[in-house]
């Protein structure tokens, strides 16, 4: 497989050592803790001009010392290229309340902000001072620019809320099944899963009814709707580990760790039945999820920037443009197929092993030694060009070899394996700091 899933970060190292000879490299140098726009100004001046997306990428949402990188290029592409959009790899509902934070001219305090991410933001390694901070520098910037304001959007999939499709759709076009529903969640300990699988199993089980509807809330509560099932199914196939069935019919399914009962009729146990799933190959079911995921990002971020410049914040994985004879298409892939030269690439890369933020199977966040401490391309480069932390550029890249780089991969936060791809995969490569684990608000 030459391409993993959207989860999966990458760093760079490269192979035949023996080609490069004694050529430079050139390369700007960036400072371990340099807090300057300077470096970023020196390697990227002329060469935006006719760019309309910028995919910012990260090896690991675990780590400070990349988001400090990440959070300097959007000072820069905000404050001096015009940037306007800042797209997140997240759902754009959880992006809502932060959007309307610096949108609006209201006074804040540093303590408001730490609540707002607390509130809003998932247990993951995005709770964090980072993330306050880019708030912050986001809120200051749109109080004294009022008529170039930033947008913070949300591009991963995104789930409509099981209330909404009840609300919208079951209690508008069939009142009794609504009502059967509405008095089974009246019950304080009933399951999430469970009003899922109540809402999904509505649309399985009234085809004829919805078929009777005029096609543009036909084709509305079809997108809703499977739109919904389908993200569902990519996180929880992500978080999947087993599924047994008992006597009763019932069956004891696994996700994050946690044990959980769910009915004959779940709506996930039956797509796990699907044979789709048993198919041997390249195109497993978890793959397919994974390309209806990155081929629905694109469209979302080419819909959220619109007539603007847009920055796209993700894992390098998602960000990178055409590899090879991919078995599948990421986020990358699609946006430079409808961009071209108007999508620009920036992967990054560290230059020490350190701790990064990683998940627990319940959720729980912990600070994880990198396994690849020692490894990373920075040993490298060093070694034959002088090059420590710095920013480089895919052109100068391919002069010191002809042979395809070999990236570093992670299914989760602190897990590794390998791929190849060419040069032409990015623009741009940043090698930052040491590793250090994010500062989580808790």
């Amino acid at each position: 497989m030459k391409k993993l899933s959207g989860c999966f970060l990458i760093l760079l190292f490269v192979t035949c050592a023996n080609v490069y000879g004694q050529q430079k490299l050139n390369f700007t140098p960036l400072a371990d803790a340099d807090t300057s726009l300077a470096p970023i100004e020196t390697a990227f001046n002329g060469k935006l001009d006719a760019v309309k997306v910028v995919g910012l990428g990260e090896a690991t949402h675990g780590d400070k010392t990349t988001f400090a990188f990440n959070f300097n290029m959007v000072k820069y592409l905000v404050a001096q290229r015009g940037f306007r959009i800042l797209l997140i790899e997240a759902p754009n509902s959880v992006l809502v309340p932060l959007n309307n934070f610096i949108q609006n001219d209201s006074d804040y305090t540093q303590a408001s902000i730490d609540t707002l991410v607390i509130r809003t933001i998932p247990v993951g390694a995005y709770r964090d001072r980072q993330t306050a901070a880019l708030l912050k520098w986001l809120k200051d910037y749109n109080l004294g620019h009022p008529a170039q304001k930033v947008q913070l959007l949300g591009m991963s999939l995104d789930v409509k809320p099981n209330t909404q499709l009840l609300n919208d759709y079951i209690k508008r076009y069939d009142p009794q099944s609504a009502h059967v529903i509405t008095t089974k969640w009246e019950n304080k300990n009933y399951k999430s899963m469970n009003k899922w699988n109540d809402v999904f199993n509505w649309q399985d089980e009234h085809t004829q009814l919805i078929a009777t509807l005029d096609d543009t809330t036909k084709k509305k509560l079809l997108y809703d709707f499977n739109n919904s099932k389908q993200t569902l199914e990519f996180y929880l196939d992500v978080d999947y580990q087993f599924i047994k069935q008992n006597k009763d019919g019932s069956n004891i399914i696994f996700v994050h760790g946690q044990q959980d009962t769910v009915p004959a009729d779940n709506f996930y146990v039956k797509l796990r039945n699907n044979p789709a799933y048993k198919i041997n190959g390249p195109k497993n079911r978890t793959m397919q999820l994974s390309a209806i995921r990155d081929s629905l990002m694109a469209v979302y971020v080419v819909q959220g920037a619109g007539n603007e410049k847009a920055i796209v914040w993700a894992h390098n994985d998602h960000v990178m443009k055409p590899e090879t004879a991919d078995t599948y298409l990421l986020m990358g892939d699609h946006l430079n197929s409808m961009l071209g030269k108007q999508y620009y690439t920036i992967i990054t890369n560290y230059s020490q092993g350190g701790s990064i933020r990683a998940f627990g199977k319940s959720m729980t966040i912990k600070k994880a030694q990198n396994p690849m401490d020692g490894q990373t391309v920075v040993k490298i480069l060093n070694k034959k060009f002088d090059y420590g932390s710095g920013i480089a550029f895919s052109a100068d890249l391919s002069t010191i070899s002809k042979y395809n780089a070999v990236m570093n991969t992670a299914g989760l936060e602190g897990t590794f394996g390998l791929e190849t791809v060419p040069w032409s995969s990015f623009d741009a490569l940043a090698i930052v700091g040491a590793l250090q684990p994010r500062d989580l608000i808790q």
